[in-house]
């Protein structure tokens, strides 16, 4: 599935040969997708990936697809919409249980205040937690994150 999709970005470059390994995240549990994560050997590699992204929404096979750098630099939540079979597949970096709590608590946070009439809410991550900003221009922080990688994921319908 990765090579197929890193194809589907470019299929002038062979991205495939940047890959270091390629390994499932979590544990198995029936009728649930699991996350993929890829690592690849050279940085620009990964943030060509991340560039290409808005490709994978004219292409039916990988219209949910979700592309998330493993450096807390990357904010994508962008459903791309295209193609049946991938249509619940998402890709994003690896997150520690108190980032995804912390995300989960914000989320919730930015729901109720933007019920209570508050708008230009966004969350976004500041030195690898997230943190809710209000506006629309954001400054960024860069991670010491020493891999980098992109992790492909996704939900089956049940």
């Amino acid at each position: 599935m990765a090579t197929g999709l890193l194809q589907a970005l470019s299929p002038s470059m062979s991205y495939g040969n940047y890959i270091t390994y390629v390994m499932r995240l979590g544990n198995k549990v029936q009728n649930k997708a699991r996350p993929l994560r890829v690592v690849f050997n050279n940085p620009y590699v990964v943030k060509d990936i991340i560039r290409l992204k808005h490709k994978l929404k004219s292409n039916e096979q990988y219209k949910n697809i979700f592309l998330k750098k493993d450096k807390d630099i990357i904010r994508l939540k962008h459903k791309l919409k295209s193609n049946e079979q991938y249509k619940n597949i998402f890709l994003k970096k690896d997150e520690t249980a108190y980032q995804r709590e912390m995300f989960k608590k914000c989320q919730e946070e930015v729901d109720q205040r933007k019920m209570a009439g508050e708008s230009n809410l966004s969350i976004r991550y500041v030195k690898g937690i997230p943190k809710i900003i209000t506006g629309t221009r954001v400054g960024h922080q860069l991670s010491n994150s020493s891999t980098d990688g992109v992790s492909i994921g996704g939900r089956k319908n049940l």
